[in-house]
């Protein structure tokens, strides 16, 4: 079964708040269609003549719904996917909007009193299967390395790595901007820093990354994943990266896995990578 912890709006509150945000792609300088966190078919993409990488998709199921063959050469791996839980800038959009998030006293913004809250009722969740996670993957941005540290106990019994690869949307909004490794290393001794550069040299005032340049940030992650020796994994990073990877790059067994993920929801997903 499916593990969710959801707290929060509701997916359709934070449609109401915040919009559509119309991702939206050229070829032949025709606009193909609005992304709303839901996957097309490989039919609908042959169709409009497009996709968001020229990568198969990788293949995703439920864990209540195991796949029966794996492919020679191919590994099934367990994922507990996390999003981070309520953040300053989370609780500043219900008054602003959009704005809060490239307000400068934002920068990587530190979880709520509401967002410590969701992590403490996730971590019965957590518990349940956090004897067989034996490695913890982070994104570099605080709300994520507070949201592990409150609902993860054991950083000194398993590796925790925080990577570039799976953080949030990237550039111009100033709370997808993180801190030096420095500080992070300071703050978060446990975890493994070595893959982050000292500076945030991804994020700038002058570009956000596109959805298909976030979807290849999600296939740079899966092969790096692909390599490591661990079977069971918990992944603790943000909604945008989540929607792009289940929307665009998994071909998932189920359509209501690629639903909007709330704030500190878990769900655990079998990936044949």
């Amino acid at each position: 079964m499916t593990a969710t912890v959801t707290g929060g709006k509701t997916r359709e509150e934070h449609e109401q708040g915040q919009g559509r945000e119309e991702l939206k792609l050229q070829q032949g300088g025709r606009k193909l269609r609005e992304h709303e966190g839901r996957a097309l078919t490989p039919e609908q993409e042959k169709d409009l003549g497009f996709s968001l990488t020229n990568h198969p998709r990788v293949k995703a199921f439920p864990v209540s719904n195991a796949p029966e063959d794996v492919p020679a050469g191919m590994q099934i791996k367990t994922v507990y996917f996390v999003r981070h839980a309520e953040a300053l800038h989370n609780e500043a959009f219900k008054v602003r909007g959009r704005a809060a998030y490239a307000d400068p006293s934002f920068l990587d913004p530190e979880l709520t009193k509401l967002g410590v809250s969701q992590c403490l009722a996730l971590k019965p969740s957590v518990e349940a299967i956090q004897s067989s996670i034996d490695l913890v993957v982070i994104s570099p941005l605080r709300r994520a390395l507070m949201t592990a540290a409150l609902a993860f106990d054991h950083r000194k019994e398993v590796s925790w790595i925080a990577l570039e690869t799976v953080r949030e949307r990237i550039g111009k909004n100033a709370c997808d901007k993180r801190r030096r490794r420095g500080v992070l290393e300071a703050e978060y001794p446990d975890v493994d820093f070595e893959k982050i550069g000292e500076e945030d040299t991804r994020w700038t005032e002058h570009h956000r990354e596109t959805p298909a340049e976030m979807a290849e940030r999600g296939l740079e992650f899966l092969a790096w994943l692909r390599g490591r020796p661990e079977d069971r994994i918990g992944v603790v990073t943000h909604s945008a990266f989540l929607s792009t990877l289940f929307a665009e790059v998994f071909e998932c067994a189920d359509p209501a896995m690629s639903r909007w993920f709330e704030n500190a929801e878990l769900r655990a997903v079998y990936l044949i990578l």
